[in-house]
């Protein structure tokens, strides 16, 4: 069964997977350090998907870590 995540605008679709490998990149893109409102803005989703699927990105990356409102790299802090 497909899970479909509609953006904000209802015109796209995300799959739960996909959307966790946008969260990686945007990370990545951002030098490691992204406040998730403006992640959730920059990928079109509301804020709940984004927390929704925090857990599993934290999960699968032990270098990543939310704090306050914020996902940061263990490179960035370094």
């Amino acid at each position: 069964m497909l899970d479909p995540i509609f953006t904000s605008d209802d015109k796209k679709y995300l799959t739960p997977a996909q959307l966790v490998l946008d969260i990686k990149r945007e990370l990545y893109d951002h030098n490691g350090r992204i406040n998730l409102v403006e992640l959730a803005k920059i990928i079109g989703v509301d804020l709940a998907h984004i927390n929704d699927h925090l857990n599993e990105v934290l999960k699968t990356n032990k270098v990543i870590q939310s704090l306050l409102g914020q996902l940061i790299d263990s490179p960035y802090i370094q």
